[in-house]
């Protein structure tokens, strides 16, 4: 969860400061932890042994949105894209991010 708020925050702060290369030197680490993250839901996921009825549903969801970040997070490292175009992309990672981050305190809490 740490590794995912780090992710989220340095995506909300390369959108805040509009500088286009700090998302270019940050893309290359976001891309690698994005990558570890959705692989280690997908382990948690096989590995839950006990799971309450909404818990599938919403983990889809934030598997969803998981890929909607990383893949948006794989364009807005490119070096030739517009700024306004990357400023909105950003702005959807972020929104995103946070809907993880409580879709994920969600799941922690069904499956106490």
């Amino acid at each position: 969860m740490t590794s995912a708020i780090v992710l989220l925050g340095g995506a909300i702060f390369a959108r805040t400061v509009r500088q286009a290369n700090l998302m270019r030197k940050f893309g290359g680490l976001a891309v690698t932890a994005a990558v570890a993250i959705v692989l280690s839901g997908l382990y948690n996921l096989l590995t839950k042994v006990n799971t309450p009825k909404p818990y599938h549903m919403v983990f889809g969801i934030k598997f969803l949105l998981a890929l909607h970040v990383l893949a948006v997070g794989v364009m807005a490292a490119k070096a030739n894209v517009d700024e306004q175009k990357r400023q909105r992309w950003l702005t959807s990672v972020s929104i995103s991010g946070l809907a993880i981050a409580l879709l994920s305190a969600y799941l922690r809490w069904l499956s106490r």
